[in-house]
This record gives C-alpha cells, structure tokens and sequence, in this order.
C-alpha cells in the first residue's frame, strides 16, 4: 500500500496531509504525529478543502474536541467526544509524620488514631506508641499501618485519598 495520511494525534486527529508514496518520499512521523495507510476508497474521500480526522479506522469531517476543564479529558466514542474524569494520580507510598498528622486531623480521625495506639497492649503496644512518636514517616507497608487502617475501617481507596491528600500538605 502507498497512500497514508499523517494524523495529529496531539491537535484530535486531524488529518495534516494525504501522503502517496508511489509519487514521493516521506520522512517517518516525529512524536505526536502518526501515519495510516488508506484504502483506495477512502484516498477518494479526501477532500482538501475541509478539515478531515481520522477515528478508529475512518475518515470522518473532523470535529473539534470540547474545551476541557481541569481534572476531565475528551475522548472519542466512534461519534461524539465526551469528557471523562482523569484517573486519580497514584498515592505515595510514605509521609511524613507530619503530613500523616495532619491528614488524620482534618479528617477527623487522628484523636482516634491516638487513642486506638495508647490503647494497645504489650510489648507490641510499646512498640507503636514509640513508632507513632519518633519515627520520622509512615510507610503504607508498615504492619501498624495496617492495623490500625483496618481498625478505622478504612478501604484500599480511603488509604489512597488520604496519601493523596497527605502528599499535598
């Protein structure tokens, strides 16, 4: 096959130029571009004289994306964009105790936290209490991490929001 056509795939995939290799030579596609081969039948559609894209395998009249607020992303159906929530950012692994502190404070939960460690018994109880006071992080892995994250009934996802929102303290 000789016909492409190079796509933006960082502008919506707008089609930039129908590209036949029989009559030129083209130089590879730099990042944020992309070339496609074409069928006779859609080389028949170009039409230069409008702004064309290129949507999972068809040529269609390109259609701008909507602007995107802050936190959404446009993606392409087959027919019309719509906006998606991005995915979350992946929550760090440690903080700070100072950031956990404070978390655990506006979130209403660290009096809790306190009590449930003074609370323990042991030498295991000894072992948190001065965990809790000197240790300069807490570490998601910590196995006093997570049991006092299960005794606050706290899922997977709530672990995550308050590292998410302890890393930006």
């Amino acid at each position: 096959m000789s016909k492409f056509i190079l796509v933006s795939t960082a502008n919506a995939n707008l089609i930039l130029d129908w590209q036949d290799d029989s009559l030129f030579s083209y130089a590879e596609p730099v990042e944020g571009y992309e070339r496609h081969p074409v069928t006779d039948e859609q080389w028949k559609q170009s039409d230069q004289n409008k702004q064309q894209g290129y949507y999972n395998g068809e040529i269609l009249d390109w259609i701008a994306p909507p602007e995107v607020p802050e936190g959404k992303e446009a993606v392409w159906d087959g027919a019309t964009w719509q906006l998606q929530d991005l995915p979350p950012p992946p929550a760090p692994d440690t903080l700070t105790m100072r950031q956990a502190r404070l978390v655990l404070l506006h979130a209403g939960l660290l009096q809790t936290v306190e009590q449930a460690i003074a609370n323990m018994p042991g030498v295991e109880g000894e072992a948190a209490r001065i965990e809790w006071e000197y240790a300069t992080f807490v570490e998601r892995s910590n196995p006093l991490f997570a049991l006092l994250s299960a005794s606050l009934g706290l899922d997977d996802a709530a672990i995550d929001d308050l590292f998410r929102q302890g890393a930006a303290i």
